[in-house]
């Protein structure tokens, strides 16, 4: 059986690709990644003087996405930024005509849909950033938090050093009516759910390294959680001394960056829910892990290359409580966007001149039958894990190509791909072949 898709779309992908932005940092040595981070201002990111972000630069920015399948969905979102010394504000509308595709998925008349994708105030010293309001945020390598995943309304603290960074934060995710049972909480009750990050990194020379802890939460009250707000305090040894342990979930996050003269080499390590010993039932850890490296000037001059392993166990990203998964709006945090699975890419970027690049690139991925949505059945006692956690069941393989074309001026950005795929095993069902063909075409003007 053969299935063809085809998707057309504007769209809104990452503001600057991420083998952009590591090349930028290759060439002009800067040995950093910050590991949390927002794209605008582009300074954040260490891209303000790259050709690249120079659309980003202007007031008044016109974004806009369409997407198409048997239906059309069409997202307008202009963008106004204003920035006067050390301040500045970002106001990012969002209305959407169409078909309802994820978020946002309220219509007003049945006619259009309107959210706010970004609305913040920022301020920043040498040593200190702060921002409040409604933002994208990225957290290293973007396995818990991307630019690409709906926004999250709260706060953010930098303080940098010579040899050590150190951010808290903490936001709001969408507000949830429990859709199962449970003694952590009333049924019919709307309850907010928080997310508190903190994160401390050590800069050495070429060699940064971070540790940084995200716990997502609820409280009876729909306050946030003092224990919660102390960004000094490690959270996991909560559950050793209260019997509050079902109203949040933590991921442990280890992330480095080694940066060389003409590479570098990333990884990010995910662990969620790490299980202390029970002598009641064995449990699997729930992990994810992200593995990057980058060379410029590789088979070809003016190139940026790169190879990346990505994966993720089963009941990654779930918990045993409905209010506990890692997903916001209706979607999975982070980049990954699913568990159960492994990912091998490769790929070039060819830049044939300081407003036209090529990008090509080949990916190998597995993919078993658990997926994101699955209950983490640790809470169900008497019910025994399965011993099989990765890559479950009958494993879908695809096998994939992509080619993109990027047009860049200081006003202009049109970014246009073509991906095809190579089925085998689709949707789980043995033997069964397919095929999947998407177009996507980006497109912003800055207008003053």
């Amino acid at each position: 059986m053969n299935t063809l898709l085809i998707l057309l779309s504007l769209g809104y992908p990452k503001l600057i690709p991420d083998d952009v932005l590591f090349e930028f940092l290759i060439r002009n040595q800067y040995f950093q990644l910050q590991n949390v981070r927002f794209s605008i201002p582009p300074k954040f990111t260490g891209l303000e003087k790259s050709v690249y972000s120079q659309n980003i630069l202007h007031t008044f920015t016109v974004n806009f996405e369409y997407f198409y399948d048997s239906t059309g969905t069409f997202d307008l979102f202009p963008r106004f930024f204003y920035k006067y010394n050390n301040t500045g504000v970002v106001i990012e509308p969002l209305f959407r005509l169409g078909k309802v595709r994820g978020w946002p998925s309220a219509k007003w008349q049945d006619i259009v849909c309107g959210a706010y994708s970004r609305a913040y105030w920022y301020y920043e010293l040498p040593n200190f950033i702060f921002f409040l309001g409604r933002n994208k945020l990225q957290v290293n390598l973007e396995g818990i938090l991307s630019e690409e995943n709906p926004p999250i309304d709260g706060f953010l603290s930098i303080f940098r050093g010579k040899y050590v960074n150190f951010s808290f934060f903490l936001g709001q995710l969408d507000s949830r009516i429990p859709r199962d049972s449970s003694n952590f909480y009333e049924t019919g009750k709307l309850y907010n759910r928080y997310l508190s990050i903190h994160s401390l990194e050590y800069k050495i020379k070429r060699l940064t390294f971070s540790f940084t802890e995200a716990v997502l939460y609820f409280s009876n009250t729909n306050m946030p959680d003092w224990y919660f707000l102390n960004p000094f305090m490690i959270y996991h040894p909560r559950v050793l001394d209260s019997p509050e342990g079902g109203e949040h979930n933590t991921f442990w996050i280890l992330s480095g960056n080694y940066w060389g003269a003409n590479f570098s080499s990333h990884f990010e390590f995910l662990i969620d829910d790490f299980h202390l010993p029970d002598p009641d039932q064995w449990a699997p850890h729930k992990l994810a892990w992200i593995f990057k490296s980058y060379v410029i000037d590789f088979p070809f001059k003016a190139s940026v290359s790169g190879l990346s392993y990505t994966g993720a166990t089963r009941w990654t990203y779930t918990h045993g409580l409905s209010l506990l998964y890692y997903n916001n709006r209706g979607e999975v945090m982070g980049n990954l966007n699913e568990n159960d699975f492994d990912k091998l890419e490769i790929f070039t970027r060819k830049h044939f001149s300081n407003k036209l690049d090529l990008k090509t690139s080949f990916c190998f991925k597995r993919k078993g039958e658990a997926n994101t949505e699955e209950k983490d059945i640790y809470w169900e006692r008497g019910i025994d894990y399965p011993r099989e956690y990765f890559l479950t069941g009958i494993v879908e393989k695809r096998l994939g190509t992509s080619i993109e074309l990027d047009l860049h001026t200081p006003r202009i950005v049109i970014r246009s791909n073509f991906e095809y795929d190579w089925i085998w095993n689709y949707r789980h069902l043995q033997s069964n072949k397919g095929s999947e063909l998407r177009l996507k075409l980006y497109g912003s003007a800055g207008i003053f």
